[in-house]
């Protein structure tokens, strides 16, 4: 079975949660359907490491923020991003 275009998922890990990088979150976000048309693939944001996880981050799924960055690192994502 091969894999289509549509159902391909390029997953994200997102070192860094401030300012940046809660842009970067909301753009991936919001610019789905339009990424997904020039990448040919879906792009998954999976984890966000921060240095305070406690801190209030919009724009960010709480459930995505870590403090460990050598987990997201290395957790198999297929793109790293630091900011």
């Amino acid at each position: 079975m091969s894999t289509t275009a549509s159902d391909r998922v390029i997953t994200i890990g997102l070192l860094g949660g401030g300012t940046v990088g809660a842009q970067v979150s909301r753009l991936l976000a919001e610019s789905a359907t339009d990424l997904r048309a020039r990448v040919g693939a879906d792009l998954r944001l999976t984890a966000v490491a921060v240095q305070d996880s406690t801190k209030a981050r919009p724009g960010i799924d709480p459930a995505l923020i870590t403090t460990d960055a050598m987990a997201v690192a290395t957790s198999g994502v297929d793109i790293v991003v630091e900011v």
